[in-house]
């Protein structure tokens, strides 16, 4: 199926984010099983598992994670967002983002709001703001808004793993479809390629018993690729101070 493929990202609504700029000058599932090994066989861990099972953990799995690094780029409206973010859990995430022709971003979010500090660039492209005398004024100071507003969801949705893998946890062994690859290497470590013969786009998941998501890749019109990685340690998210916050 062509929508299990898909990340649940939507656009980066610079439109409204320009209009923002210039105002200011789940439902539960069943427990997942966990693989058993024989400590004495060298075989791939996930080998009697089928595409969607696996699917299903590595989403499990990176969703679950206390702290994932994502990047990776993406389309919108004609432009190249190019994003780094590390994620803290369901707690929020911090990083950058930037498109070409238009500048770039700092992001927060504690997962119910959004600061975002434009760089010049983006104040002049987005907001359309040259006066030299306002753009002093503007800089370095922040945006903010609610998660779940139309100018920021699409935003906040990168910071939510659950969110943005939503699609991949729905795929079940019954899916038609999926297929896997053979054991391959990404980044340096061991992944299984998850296929749909739907569309062209696919996933690679850790080959280990309990596997994450290591990356997602559509090749079509939206051009998206993310890459995931798991630094191990907390990701501490904070807010920015009151004085740097811009107040319609």
């Amino acid at each position: 199926m062509v929508l299990t493929r898909r990340l649940a990202t939507g656009a980066l609504l610079v439109t409204s984010l320009a209009v923002t700029i210039s105002a200011c000058g789940p439902s539960h599932s069943a427990a997942l099983e966990t693989v058993k090994l024989d400590p004495k066989a060298v075989v791939d861990p996930l080998a009697a598992q089928t595409s969607g099972w696996i699917l299903q953990h590595a989403t499990a799995g990176t969703v679950g994670a206390r702290a994932v690094h994502v990047t990776g780029t993406s389309k919108d409206s004609g432009h190249t967002v190019t994003f780094n973010l590390k994620v803290a859990g369901s707690h929020g995430c911090t990083g950058t983002m930037k498109e070409s022709n238009a500048g770039s971003f700092q992001m927060i979010s504690n997962g119910t709001t959004v600061w975002i500090k434009p760089d010049d660039e983006f104040w002049r492209t987005a907001a359309g703001v040259t006066d030299q005398a306002t753009l002093n004024k503007v800089e370095g100071k922040y945006l903010q808004g609610s998660a779940s507003s139309s100018d920021f969801s699409a935003l906040a949705k990168l910071c939510k793993m659950k969110t943005l893998l939503s699609s991949f946890s729905k795929v079940s062994n019954s899916t038609k479809g999926e297929t896997r690859g053979p054991i391959t290497m990404v980044n340096g470590q061991r992944v299984v390629k998850i296929s749909d013969t739907a569309d062209s786009a696919y996933a690679y998941a850790t080959d280990t018993a309990q596997p994450k998501m290591v990356q997602v890749v559509d090749p079509s019109s939206g051009g998206e690729r993310f890459t995931f990685d798991y630094p191990g340690t907390a990701v501490t998210i904070n807010p920015p101070p009151d004085d740097l916050i811009l107040t319609q």
